[in-house]
């Protein structure tokens, strides 16, 4: 039979057998988190070819202001304001009103005719022709106005 000595050389000589797998380099680098963006060191710390702000990754964060599209201010320093700055592409306060739609395009409240980015669309014409007013914002009033011609009074 055997002692209890015998058993315990026997289980570390089989213990010492078996293998335990090595974590190869390769092994390591996959388990690390990718490169974060640091927006205000000046350098492209993911790899992405992009620097800080002009990294994607910071839009929006402390250092990298988002430019409001209706405010009249250049928000993100880049020299361009509202939807003259790409950064506005889309949004829907840069969306031109289409004046004879029938929809509020540009989300202001006003629909075609009545939203005043259509004064002197050929869409909205002169529609009270003695009122003293220029309706449709093309510089002519009343029966100076060609779409005021045939109209009774001019």
């Amino acid at each position: 039979m055997y002692s209890t000595r015998h058993l315990y050389f026997l289980f570390l000589l089989i213990l010492s057998s078996v293998s335990l797998p090595a974590c190869s380099e390769d092994e390591e680098e996959e388990d690390e988190m990718p490169p974060t963006e640091i927006c205000d060191d000046g350098i492209d710390n993911d790899g992405d070819g992009f620097i800080d702000c002009d990294d994607n990754d910071c839009d929006g964060s402390d250092p990298c202001p988002v430019e409001i599209c209706n405010d009249g201010d250049d928000n993100d320093g880049d020299g361009l304001i509202d939807c003259d700055d790409p950064d506005c592409d889309g949004d829907i306060s840069c969306i031109p009103e289409i004046c004879d739609d029938g929809i509020d395009n540009d989300g202001d409240g006003f629909t075609d005719c009545a939203d005043f980015d259509c004064l002197g669309d050929s869409a909205c014409p002169e529609t009270d022709c003695n009122d003293g007013i220029d309706n449709d914002g093309d510089g002519f009033i009343d029966c100076d106005d060609a779409d005021c011609t045939g109209f009774p009074g001019c």
